[in-house]
């Protein structure tokens, strides 16, 4: 009976593993099928938008087949039990095995039960436990192999044309970007540097130095140059508060007027050079000692008499120099009423006096720092205008330099404005950096509407130019189809040539006198 046991459990247990064995197969081909669809899906993903598959993506589809498999696995595996009736069933024993390893189990050993398990053993003779594995059919893995094999394949596709031009201008945008950041940056620092005292203060913006400290570069151009944009809004907006040309242009008419006196010729001198803070000491010099002298209070007297014939001639000027140098000029004239009427000025009179000559003066140092600034900021927004134009591909030399003087006929113009609803567009999309040099070549200067088509503008230079040139910058802003940024540098560009034109015209007036 021992014997007959044995035979028993051996086919039971040798059967079970090969059934197993069956499962393992079938659950490893679930598995190489989830791998390459996955992966395949995943790898046109790559293709489809021109990119080369990344191998290591190949670590999603792994892990989601070693789910399957193990899920498979664990789906359908045999049991002691399950194997026993599955063999049964197989070998068609007719539940004589089934009934054979629960008599073993149950240590059932009566004469009977040794009977029916020798039956059992002598019908296990000649069955082969391995014949009741589950065979998988060699064209499911045949299918299986080829997609495994198309998965390697596509790992050795290139990236296309395309992608390969667009990763190379990313990675010549980064490099270069990088390199403006580290040149903006400083720039920056050096003009905070080598900034006096009296203006460090005025130029270290919290706003102004995020901005330049944040800009880090990048990959994508259109992104670059928006961050550049924001920088030169920035600088734009600081320099509208140290705008000091209503100062400098009453100070200068002024300078006329206190040249022409021997007292104060000194003051005249250094406002007409621009020298503000000599000016200005010029001018505290001049203040009452005490006890004063009689030339003293003469020599302010016709300090005052310059600043009343300054004012007679003198143009629309809100400056706050201009209200400094009245009241300073009022407290004069106070100060000589009372010593005319009373034999001498009073020690409040003479105060008052040297109070509003310390005001002046301080206001004329004021002009000087935001002067200074004002240069300080120039410089920096030069340096960040080179590398938009670097951004855009110009040169260190480019943006109007070199041009062929006058023009070769007649332009074509396009109103995008009135553009029909199916018409397509000229543009590529692409920003462009408007730059160049007033006054270069021979054509002569005219101003054409910004909304001209093909044909000739005629509009002369002068004053009716720069109403046009207005014009033209108003029409080019209110346009829908133009980008913010490409907005505000047309418009600093227009700013900056009426701001030059008017300079060269003071010039030359001045000569001319």
């Amino acid at each position: 009976m021992s014997e007959s046991k044995n035979r028993v459990q051996d086919f039971a247990a040798a059967g079970r593993e090969h059934l197993n064995a069956g499962e393992r197969a079938r659950a490893a081909l679930f598995a190489a099928f989830a791998f390459s669809v996955v992966a395949l899906a995943l790898e046109l993903s790559f293709l489809l938008r021109g990119h080369r598959v990344a191998p290591l993506i190949l670590f999603v589809p792994l892990v989601v087949a070693t789910l399957v498999a193990w899920g498979v696995y664990a789906r359908f595996r045999y049991s002691h039990l399950r194997a026993v009736g599955r063999l049964d069933h197989f070998f068609n024993i007719k539940e004589g095995l089934i009934t054979a390893d629960e008599h073993i189990r149950a240590g059932r050993n009566e004469e009977i039960h040794a009977l029916q398990i020798d039956h059992t053993a002598r019908k296990l003779e000649g069955h082969d436990p391995a014949s009741a594995r589950r065979q998988t059919r060699r064209r499911l893995w045949g299918l299986a192999g080829v997609l495994i094999v198309l998965v390697g394949g596509l790992l050795f596709i290139d990236d296309s044309t395309e992608v390969k031009t667009v990763r190379a201008e990313a990675e010549t945008t980064m490099a270069l970007s990088t390199e403006v950041a580290e040149d903006l940056k400083e720039e920056y620092e050096r003009m905070i540097e080598e900034a006096d005292p009296e203006i460090k203060e005025m130029l270290e913006d919290p706003a102004l130095k995020s901005a330049v400290e944040q800009f880090e570069g990048g990959g994508d151009r259109r992104a670059v140059m928006r961050a550049l944009s924001e920088i030169d809004r920035e600088l734009a907006k600081m320099s509208g508060q140290f705008d000091t040309r209503a100062d400098e242009s009453y100070l200068k008419e002024l300078a006329e007027y206190l040249s022409e006196g021997r007292e104060t010729a000194a003051i005249g001198e250094a406002l007409s050079n621009s020298d503000y803070k000599q000016a200005a000491s010029a001018l505290e010099s001049m203040r009452l000692n005490d006890p004063s002298s009689a030339a003293e209070r003469e020599a302010l007297e016709k300090l005052a008499a310059r600043i009343g014939e300054a004012e007679k001639s003198m143009s629309n000027n809100e400056s706050g120099s201009r209200r400094s140098a009245n009241e300073m000029s009022r407290e004069i004239k106070k100060m000589a009423n009372e010593a005319g009427e009373q034999g001498k000025a009073s020690n409040e009179s003479k105060a008052s006096v040297n109070d509003a000559m310390n005001k002046s003066g301080d206001g004329m140092r004021q002009v000087q720092a935001k002067s200074n600034a004002q240069s300080a900021l120039d410089r920096l927004r030069e340096s960040l205008a080179q590398g938009q134009n670097r951004m855009n591909g110009e040169g260190p030399g480019q943006g109007g330099e070199g041009q062929q003087p006058g023009g070769d006929g007649w332009g074509e113009g396009v109103d995008r404005s009135r553009r029909g609803p199916d018409a397509e567009s000229p543009s590529d999309g692409e920003l462009e950096h408007l730059s160049g040099l007033l006054g270069e070549g021979e054509s002569e200067k005219v101003i054409e509407d910004a909304f001209s088509g093909a044909g000739v503008a005629t509009a002369a230079g002068g004053d009716n130019g720069a109403v046009a040139r207005e014009r033209q910058m108003e029409a080019f802003v209110r346009r829908d189809d133009v980008p913010e940024e490409m907005k505000h540098g047309v418009k600093t560009y227009f700013e900056r040539i009426h701001e030059l034109e008017k300079r060269i015209n003071e010039g030359a007036s001045d000569g001319k006198e």
